[in-house]
């Protein structure tokens, strides 16, 4: 059956029978699964959040918008999406910085490629290397950006040339440059970074939560004992925060490198056991 968006009354025009038979068995499922989650609110509540943590959900979140929130018309769009070359940025040129080498993404970089990153490389001589998320993968990054250190070079180079190339996806990133605008975002445990983060722009405005619901001046302050800040940016290794492992656990986490499953201090946690036996 044909569904046809209205522009003007914003809703898309479908029968009920659909609706019952698609929408209503997810709807009032008890899955308890983000899906689920999302579509009831969508459709009851006019509350509908999705989150969509970082780069490589640029595409699909647009494709949630032109989609998802016009068969829910109600919806909203809570972002908090990140940019990471001034992430990066950020921790090179900071004067307590260790980091020598970074294993750039392969999934952010396959859609918006990775030609920005190659400024970063030479401006601070920091070697920088795409790569996939297969254990060889990561372990021929590694191999790649040690060699870069040794041979005293700093370049971008691509281990991930299965998916990824320096200009990335264009159609995809024409699409995220049509619905996203660049913003300063906060980062947890590091604070406020210029050109960081992205926004919904005007043209998507009426489905922004944040001002939507006004909640835009909304903050949380980081624990007092955290320093995952410090973690983030190579300073300090995991183990060495006094909270580690006692007051800060995946369980209860204090900060963000804890709080992700690929979090440093959630790696450190689960695998440590393994270090007292090397």
């Amino acid at each position: 059956m044909k569904c046809e968006w209205n522009e003007k009354t914003g809703e898309l025009a479908f029968s009920s029978e659909r609706l019952e038979g698609i929408l209503e068995p997810i709807i009032s499922g008890d899955r308890g699964d983000s899906v689920s989650h999302l579509l009831r609110n969508f459709a009851h509540k006019s509350t509908g959040t999705l989150v969509s943590p970082d780069e490589v959900s640029y595409g699909p979140c647009r494709a949630g918008l032109l989609s998802l929130f016009k068969v829910l018309a109600r919806g909203s769009y809570l972002t908090e999406l990140r940019v990471v070359p001034p992430a990066m940025e950020t921790i090179l040129s900071s004067p307590t910085n260790r980091v020598q080498g970074f294993l750039a993404a392969g999934h952010v970089c396959t859609v918006m490629g990775y030609a920005e990153y190659e400024p970063l490389a030479r401006r601070y001589g920091a070697p920088i290397v795409v790569t996939g998320f297969e254990p060889l993968d990561i372990l021929h990054g590694v191999l790649m950006c040690v060699q870069q250190l040794e041979d005293g070079r700093a370049e971008v180079e691509n281990q991930y040339a299965r998916s990824v190339r320096r200009e990335g996806n264009a159609p995809a990133r024409g699409m995220i440059s049509d619905v996203f605008e660049v913003i300063p975002r906060k980062w947890r445990g590091v604070g406020e970074i210029a050109d960081s983060g992205l926004a919904l722009t005007e043209a998507y405005r009426a489905l922004d939560a944040e001002s939507r619901f006004g909640v835009a001046d909304v903050s949380v302050d980081e624990p007092e004992e955290c320093v995952s800040g410090l973690v983030l940016q190579g300073v300090l290794k995991p183990d060495g925060c006094a909270a580690f492992g006692d007051t800060c656990t995946p369980e209860s986490p204090l900060g963000a490198t804890m709080v992700s499953s690929e979090g440093a201090c959630a790696a450190y946690y689960r695998y440590r056991r393994l270090a007292s036996t090397a």
